[in-house]
C-alpha cells in the first residue's frame, strides 16, 4: 500500500489507525516499498466489515541473494527485537508489532518437499487449490501477482511452472 492508497483506507478504529499510519515508517526504515499480507491487508479490502481484529503489519520479504532481511534491516534503524519473525517499530502513532514472512529463492524446494510428505488428504486439498490457482484461474492469478512490486515482471510461464512443480510435488 502505497501513501497515495492509504488515503482510500476506510480505517476502523485507533489501532488500524494506527497500523495504516506505521507503512510509511516501515518504508522508511527499510528504504523499499513493502508488500503488506495478513490481517491488515485483509482489513483494508473488506471495505465496511472488519471480520477479525489484526494488531500487527505482517509483510513479506522476498530479497534477493545478497540483499539484508528485513527484519535485520529493521532492527539495524533501532526497532526492538520481538522474536525471530518480529520486532518493535516505533512509529509517531506508538510503537506497532512488524511480522516479516520470509521469501526465498531456497523457499521452493522446502516447500514441494514438504508437500511431497504430507498426509494424503493434505496433498488432495493442496491440489485442488493448486489447479485453481494455476490451472483455471490462472489469468487471475498473475494479475495479482503482477500488481505487487516484486511480481510485476513475472511472465505466464513462471506462475505455469510453479504450478507444474507443486503437482508433481504432491502426485509423490
Amino acid at each position: 500500500m502505497s501513501g497515495d492508497q492509504l488515503r482510500d483506507v476506510e480505517l476502523f478504529g485507533p489501532l488500524t489507525a494506527s497500523l495504516v499510519q506505521a507503512l510509511p515508517e516501515i518504508e522508511r526504515r527499510l528504504d523499499r516499498r513493502i508488500t503488506v499480507v495478513g490481517g491488515l491487508a485483509v482489513l483494508s479490502r473488506l471495505g465496511s466489515a472488519a471480520h477479525r481484529v489484526t494488531s500487527d503489519v505482517d509483510t513479506v520479504n522476498r530479497r534477493l541473494g545478497g540483499e539484508p532481511g528485513q527484519l535485520d534491516v529493521l532492527l539495524a534503524t533501532g526497532a526492538t527485537a520481538v522474536d525471530g519473525a518480529g520486532a518493535m517499530v516505533a512509529t509517531p502513532t506508538g510503537d506497532v508489532r512488524v511480522d516479516v514472512l520470509e521469501v526465498s529463492e531456497e523457499t521452493g524446494p522446502v516447500v514441494r518437499a514438504q508437500l511431497a510428505a504430507a498426509d494424503v488428504v493434505l496433498k488432495q486439498d493442496a491440489a485442488l487449490h493448486v489447479e485453481r490457482w494455476f490451472g483455471t484461474a490462472v489469468e487471475r492469478s498473475l494479475r495479482l501477482i503482477r500488481t505487487t512490486p516484486s511480481g510485476s515482471d513475472t511472465t505466464p510461464d513462471t506462475v505455469a511452472l510453479v504450478g507444474e512443480l507443486l503437482l508433481a510435488s504432491l502426485e509423490r
